[in-house]
C-alpha cells in the first residue's frame, strides 16, 4: 500500500521523495519530539493517542503540500 501512495505522490510531484517510517505509537511520540520532529514533514497512525500530546507540545504544524493550481 505505501509503495503506491509514493509512486502516485512522487509522480504527481517530481523531484520530491517519499520515505515511510514506521513506528510504534511510544516511539513514534519519541521520534517526532526531537529538534524539526526528525524530519518528519507528516504523521499517520491509526492510534489517535499521540496527537493531542503532539498539539499540546506544539509539535503539530501545518504543512500545505500542495498549491491550489491554476
Amino acid at each position: 500500500m505505501t509503495t503506491r501512495y509514493e509512486q502516485e505522490f512522487e509522480k504527481l510531484h517530481p523531484g520530491a521523495h517519499v520515505q515511510f517510517v514506521w513506528k510504534q505509537s511510544r516511539d513514534a511520540l519519541d521520534y517526532l519530539s526531537q529538534p524539526n520532529q526528525s524530519g518528519a514533514d507528516v504523521y499517520w497512525a491509526p492510534s489517535p493517542n499521540n496527537f493531542p500530546v503532539l498539539r499540546d507540545d506544539g509539535g503539530l504544524r501545518s504543512n500545505p503540500v500542495c498549491a491550489p493550481g491554476p
